[in-house]
């Protein structure tokens, strides 16, 4: 089946699903790890699986000056994600106006009005809505009727496996290591 992305959380067309939110860049060993989990609750009850994104990442609009460098760009963070056996994405537009809607207007809208989400399944620091104010557990409190799962975090050896980490990696020339972590060759494209 073809990736459908929509370009915004209200161009959602897509059924009931299960919801996976996050930045996904590297789309890494972690991130594997809750789209298996997702995939797999979808399965079992019979819904649509979701990836919710952001385009640009949040930091580049919020602290321009301390943002990080992607490890990929949208297209291949789409591919890698379509690969992993993910059909729809949101990738919503992130800037200042959007960086300001509260964590329970983000529940309540987002999740359950516009994306119709009836479980979700989130990474251990998961943070949304302004401030980064919400956690799992104010999703829990703000959509009592849905459940969520909060996975544990992806090890390898000692080190959490994470974007930051990769990108640490990367800069300090262990390329070996960030590309463990990512689960196949680190790569750069362009010109």
């Amino acid at each position: 089946m073809a990736l459908t992305v929509y370009s915004s959380s209200e161009a959602y067309r897509g059924g009931p699903c299960v919801l996976t939110i996050g930045n996904f860049d590297g789309v890494h060993l972690g991130h594997h790890a809750l789209i298996q989990k997702n995939l797999q609750t979808a399965q079992s009850l019979g819904l649509d699986s979701l990836i919710y994104t952001f385009e640009p990442h949040p930091r580049r609009v919020l602290q321009p000056e301390k943002h990080p460098p992607r490890i990929m760009s949208l297209e291949d963070k789409l591919h890698w994600l379509e690969e992993a056996g993910i059909s729809q994405v949101v990738v919503e537009s992130f800037d200042r106006t959007f960086s300001e809607h509260p964590a329970a207007w983000f529940a309540q809208e987002i999740i359950a009005r516009r994306l119709q989400t009836k479980s979700i399944v989130v990474g251990h620091d998961f943070r949304f809505g302004r401030g980064r104010e919400g956690t799992a557990e104010g999703l829990r409190s703000f959509l009592p009727k849905t459940p969520v799962e909060g996975l544990a975090a992806v090890r390898l050896g000692e080190a959490i496996v994470s974007s930051s980490k990769i990108r640490e990696n990367v800069a300090s020339g262990e390329v070996e290591t960030a590309s463990r972590m990512l689960g196949r060759p680190y790569y750069v494209r362009g010109t």
